[in-house]
């Protein structure tokens, strides 16, 4: 099995387009950005957990395409922490490297450049 493709967002933080502008591509299942409050349909009891996600994901990682993933984050983050089952915990850690919520995952994902008045030599 490949690895899987990086998202094109993530790709122009990384800065992977400044010399090669004609590797761009679209993804349109990313479109659209991402509403932080819990969609109608969760069950109440799992907005904390819903909440508690949203609260740590990079903000410049999520899309509207993303609300059924964290959902299904919200609801085994909900199961680990009223069993503790090492099977949950597994699945957690795949869904949070997925969105760089690791140590790893955070390495894949680098911040959005500063506006005007950061450093004057960056781009010299």
């Amino acid at each position: 099995m490949g690895r899987p493709r990086t998202p094109s967002n993530v790709l122009e933080l990384r800065g992977s387009f400044k010399t090669h502008p004609e590797r761009r591509r679209e993804d349109l299942a990313g479109v659209g950005a991402f509403n932080p409050m819990p969609p109608p349909d969760l069950l109440a009891s799992l907005v904390p957990y819903w909440k508690k996600i949203v609260d740590q994901i990079n903000p410049v990682v999520l899309t509207a395409s993303d609300v059924s993933s964290v959902s299904v984050m919200a609801r085994i983050l909900c199961q680990f922490e009223l069993t503790g089952d090492l099977q949950h915990a597994k699945e957690l850690r795949q869904w949070f490297a997925q969105f760089g919520m690791t140590p790893v995952g955070r390495t894949k994902i680098a911040a959005p450049k500063k506006g005007p008045g950061g450093n004057p030599y960056a781009d010299a």
